[in-house]
């Protein structure tokens, strides 16, 4: 069992999160809990042998949408034909404003619905689909978003 922090748990934990190591794989190698490494990352960092989290994180932006966004993963739900309903949409991103999303991609001139308001079905335009085909900027590749999320 794991009892306390000593220099070469500190070493082996910054060593770890320099390459990038996620706490589950920290706390596995050191033998203590995840939350033990999150509190020991908090006090290494206030004591300057961690570097600080980076809150400015650059963000790609691409003909107005904002890489990882629900807006973009909507985009590249609409890529495959025929097209998809509103409701399907609903059902992929439940937390998401799916119509707002949608109307702001229709304005843009990135997609265009057809049906009711009871059964819309959005289809991507040639602009859209410019956007999110495979070379495009916006594709699931291009922007390291994996086709699990969708």
């Amino acid at each position: 069992m794991f009892k306390r922090w000593t220099a070469e748990n500190d070493a082996r934990l910054i060593a770890m999160s320099n390459n990038d190591a996620i706490d589950e794989d920290i706390a596995a190698a050191i033998g203590c809990s995840t939350g033990a490494v999150k509190n020991r990352r908090f006090v290494l960092r206030k004591a300057g042998l961690l570097p600080k989290k980076s809150t400015n994180a650059e963000v790609q932006v691409v003909a107005g949408i904002r890489v990882g966004t629900p807006e973009h993963k909507i985009l590249l739900a609409m890529r495959p034909a025929p097209g998809i309903e509103l409701t399907a949409l609903r059902e992929r991103y439940p937390t998401a404003d799916v119509s707002r999303f949608s109307t702001q991609l229709v304005q843009r001139g990135l997609a265009f619905a057809r049906g009711s308001k009871t059964s819309l079905t959005y289809f991507l335009t040639a602009a859209g689909q410019a956007l999110v085909s495979p070379s495009g900027p916006l594709s699931a590749r291009n922007t390291l978003i994996t086709y699990c999320e969708l």
